[in-house]
């Protein structure tokens, strides 16, 4: 997947990865002779383009949380969604410099 500003590219790989490849040595050793190996095809590609004139995420972002500190009105999101949003990723660090599990209540927002 390649991601720019204006664009994401995803590539699927066509070749037939389902084929276990100890299993096609071994049936390639009982036939004998061919050993020759197939070629995986190109991959598949698919190209998501953004509207014309969309200048991204983060502009939204920035704009209607600085547009809601000027005119005073509430965001769209508060701290709560944000900390529940950021949450599993700060604990996935937490497990992982800890090393080891780390229980957490979405609902109380607390560790166990």
């Amino acid at each position: 997947m390649d991601v720019t500003w204006d664009d994401v590219t995803v590539y699927r790989n066509t070749g037939d990865a389902s084929i276990d490849p100890f299993a096609k040595a071994k049936a390639s050793e009982a036939a004998g002779a061919n050993t020759e190996r197939k070629r995986m095809l190109p991959p598949e590609k698919m190209v998501y383009k953004v509207e014309e004139g969309y200048k991204g995420a983060h502009f939204d972002h920035f704009f209607n949380f600085f547009s809601a500190i000027r005119t005073g009105r509430s965001l769209v999101e508060d701290a709560v969604f944000g900390f529940r949003a950021a949450a599993p990723a700060l604990l996935s660090n937490d497990s992982q410099m800890e090393e080891k599990a780390v229980h957490w209540d979405p609902a109380a927002m607390k560790l166990l």
